[in-house]
């Protein structure tokens, strides 16, 4: 918007009157009032400021007078010549006093409204001598601007708002907005797993309410006191100066905090945003923002998409199955062009980002047929899989959800020793699902403070939401153990720490599965929460023999390979795989054929790492 000095000019013709009666000009004085009562000036930016600061009419005329010295060269001229040789052309109380109207010595106090709200700046001890300077954003204000206070943009910014497409369930939140606006409340705290859901329902009913939305992050609030007293009397004057609404997005329980003091010290509509609740101690109402429901995200789909639909429907009932998206991912996965690209391929995509930082990401092409493990785990490991891809059909289809979310995730447990398949098995599933593997170390995460635990699952689990990903859990012996039993506080803690982790698998609208060497570490309780259980044993002969023959290419299994005899070396199939790629590179090495002894020299570099010795039996028969 651009300054319109007209707004303010009967004002300053007013004003600028009264200075030149001063000077012996008495004509002046009478048309300037003239001017002055013929105009409508009571819907003028200075009107409304004057009625929402509460300025008597003295204030009012001294704030105008300030303003003068800015913006009226015939103003400025006239103080110049009150004030005198050597003195700045600039307002003073003397001066107001003088020739304004109806005067009171309080007008600068720092009770009164030119003070309190920081309108007007003093620069000298001299109470009447003083220079009396206007504040730039209220000047601004008088012309009609609404631009914001510079200390205010330096901590916030004001999104860009083009329009939504909401969900029913969002559209009830904004009218429990309006309805806490509507009881005089203007602080309200609005909780859910998705921040931008969040922002767009509170830029909706900001808009509908006429208000201008500012965003300001919780990180950006002083914590030093006087600093915080001073950007929420900031907050306040905007707030009076035009029709806007504060939205503080707080991320951490430290931001948390401090966006709770903030808010009790501000007399300004604004709204806290987190994804935890906030204030549900009764000091403020608060509104909870859930991920819209299936049905809700299918129709969301339809909308986004548009014209685009007809050839990416099909797709919808898996990727509903799959991703519990935001309004706002929708919307603008919607708006995107494919560019070749699936509608499954772009939302998975969307998981990778939010979780780079918080878990590893393992890429592999492993297949079933790369996968050698007893014939029941296999049928157990395909049950799994499919129970994944189908619970769309099963829940939303067949209508076993039974109207709640509690225990659709699909929980998996792999135990067995190390290099049995556990890995390998997880990395097959996500391929054979079309979805990202994401390892988490379990033991990196369970940490000795209480509360720290929930807090780094918390972080994980919330930006793998979204779906598209299968999180597979190192060393769940770490945190799990036998803890039914609790003999002290740290068992005591344990079991919460356990019992959130398997709240969130099983409310995770993904695959999730947990590892560990030792079954016997998982107590029963928690092992009948979890829907599979997968053993992986150590490989016996036979089975050895097929990892074996998965290990080298099929041209070099026939020129100096026995797998009779290499079956008989007593490890694991991940060791398998090692020994057999190190002894590729012991014959490249010499430039020679890969047999037999590459795999032995291989094989006793291996079982050295392991503190063994190869043993005659594993030998026999070997050149």
């Amino acid at each position: 918007m651009k300054a319109n000095p007209d707004t303010l000019a009967p004002a300053l013709g007013r004003i600028r009157a009264r200075l030149l009666r001063l000077l012996g000009n008495e004509d002046r004085v009478a048309e300037a009032d003239t001017a002055w009562n013929s105009v409508d000036h009571t819907s003028s930016p200075l009107a409304r400021i004057c009625m929402q600061m509460g300025l008597s009419d003295f204030e009012s005329d001294l704030l105008v007078l300030c303003a003068g010295a800015e913006l009226d060269p015939a103003i400025t001229e006239a103080l110049a010549q009150m004030r005198g040789a050597g003195e700045p052309a600039e307002a003073n109380f003397s001066i107001a006093l003088a020739c304004l109207d109806a005067p009171h010595w309080n007008a600068l106090s720092p009770g009164r409204p030119l003070r309190y709200w920081q309108m007007l700046g003093l620069q000298g001890r001299s109470p009447t001598r003083a220079s009396l300077t206007v504040d730039e954003r209220t000047l601004s204000a008088l012309l009609g601007l609404d631009d914001l206070d510079q200390r205010l943009l330096a901590r916030a910014d004001l999104p860009h708002w083009e329009g939504a497409i909401i969900p029913t369930s969002h559209l009830k939140v904004i009218r429990g907005i309006e309805r806490i606006w509507n009881s005089g409340t203007y602080a309200i705290c609005l909780e859910g797993p998705h921040k931008e859901d969040r922002q767009r329902l509170v830029a909706c009913a900001a808009f509908d309410a006429g208000r201008r939305l500012c965003r300001m992050q919780a990180e950006a609030i002083p914590s030093e006191a006087t600093e915080t007293h001073l950007l929420q009397r900031l907050w306040e004057r905007e707030a009076l100066l035009q029709p806007i609404l504060l939205l503080i997005e707080v991320e951490t329980e430290e931001e948390a905090a401090r966006a709770m003091r903030f808010v009790e010290g501000c007399d300004a509509p604004l709204v806290l945003s987190s994804r935890d609740p906030l204030g549900r101690d009764g000091h403020l109402p608060g509104l909870h923002v859930p991920t819209p429901s299936t049905e809700e995200q299918e129709l969301l789909w339809q909308q986004a998409l548009g014209d685009k639909a007809n050839g990416t429907l099909r797709e919808l009932p898996r990727v509903l199955g799959q991703f519990q998206l935001s309004a706002a991912d929708i919307q603008r996965l919607g708006a995107t062009e494919p560019q070749g690209n699936t509608l499954w391929s772009r939302c998975r995509a969307l998981a990778q980002p939010r979780l780079a930082h918080l878990a590893d990401r393992i890429l592999s092409q492993a297949s079933w047929d790369d996968l050698v493990v007893p014939v029941r785990e296999t049928e157990i490991l395909h049950h799994l899989t499919a129970q994944v891809r189908n619970c769309f059909t099963v829940y939303h289809g067949w209508g076993m959800a039974g109207g709640s979310a509690r225990g659709q995730g699909v929980t998996a447990l792999f135990t067995g020793p190390s290099g049995t398949g556990k890995t390998l098995a997880a990395e097959v599933i996500a391929n054979d699902l079309e979805l990202d593997l994401y390892r988490v170390d379990l033991s990196a995460v369970v940490s000795k403070y209480i509360g720290e635990t929930e807090k780094n699952l918390a972080r994980i689990f919330d930006a793998a939401e979204a779906g598209g990903v299968v999180l597979l859990f190192d060393e769940a012996d770490a945190l799990f153990g036998e803890r039914s039993q609790v003999r002290d506080s740290h068992d005591r803690y344990a079991n919460i720490e356990i019992a959130y982790l398997l709240q969130r698998m099983e409310s995770f609208a993904g695959l999730s599965i947990l590892t560990t060497n030792i079954r016997d570490a998982i107590d029963q309780a928690f092992l009948r929460r979890l829907r599979f259980l997968v053993e992986f044993p150590f490989p016996d002969k036979g089975l050895r023999r097929a990892i074996w023959s998965q290990s080298f290419p099929a041209e070099l299994l026939g020129v100096g390979l026995d797998l009779d005899r290499l079956s008989r070396l007593n490890v694991a199939g991940g060791t398998i795989r090692t020994i057999a790629l190190n002894a590729a590179f012991l014959a490249a090495d010499q430039d020679t054929p890969l047999d037999m002894g590459h795999v032995q020299r291989a094989a006793r570099f291996e079982y050295d790492k392991m503190g063994r010795l190869l043993s005659p039996a594993e030998l026999e028969g070997w050149p």
